[in-house]
């Protein structure tokens, strides 16, 4: 997992302190800073690596270069996060006088609604649990369904959260309030 002979000192002394972390992020860390130490020598004085090369207007130049190159939001939330753990090494190191990457706001990563199952997804789901012959399964599935839940909320419900009468019934999770679902 170690850094490579031909990239900067700087960089492979950086690699080195990750031993510990999960090799993913070893790599994850390693891919982004390649990437922007190959981009920096396409700049202006960017050749040959050098530190104090490494400043805030160098990593949000680097930033917009990957939203020019439709990047999504979360490619460029962990470039800038990966940017930001080298910063503050380096300047823990001497090498910086300031992280660079601590002014550079994170990226925004929209946060999507659940969509609504397709007629195809429904269908399956129904099929299956109608060829489970389960009144237990069937009535996860119709109250996961009709409440609205997501898969987690229904994998995590437990019978206390659970309030049903009737004509009306309430289901709570463990970190929010009663809320209440219409059986009609």
């Amino acid at each position: 997992m170690g850094a490579v002979a031909d990239d900067p000192e700087a960089l492979s002394a950086f690699i080195e302190t990750l031993g510990a972390k999960d090799p993913k992020t070893i790599v994850a860390y390693r891919t982004v800073l390649r990437a922007f130490v190959a981009w920096l020598a396409q700049q202006p004085g960017g050749q040959p690596f050098r530190m104090e090369i490494v400043t805030e207007t160098s990593v949000r130049g680097y930033l917009e270069h990957l939203t020019a190159l439709g990047r999504a939001p979360q490619t460029r939330a962990k470039a800038r996060t990966a940017l930001h753990r080298f910063g503050r090494w380096a300047q823990a190191e001497g090498l910086l006088r300031r992280n660079p990457v601590a002014a550079v706001e994170r990226p925004t990563i929209a946060t999507l609604a659940p969509t609504e199952l397709t007629p195809e997804a429904r269908f399956v789901i129904k099929s299956l649990a109608e060829r489970a012959d389960s009144p237990r399964l069937a009535a996860l599935v119709a109250l996961g369904y009709w409440a609205g839940l997501r898969i987690s909320e229904i994998a995590l419900l437990e019978l206390e959260h659970c309030q049903v009468n009737q004509r009306v019934g309430h289901q709570r999770s463990a970190t929010s309030s009663w809320t209440p679902t219409s059986s009609r």
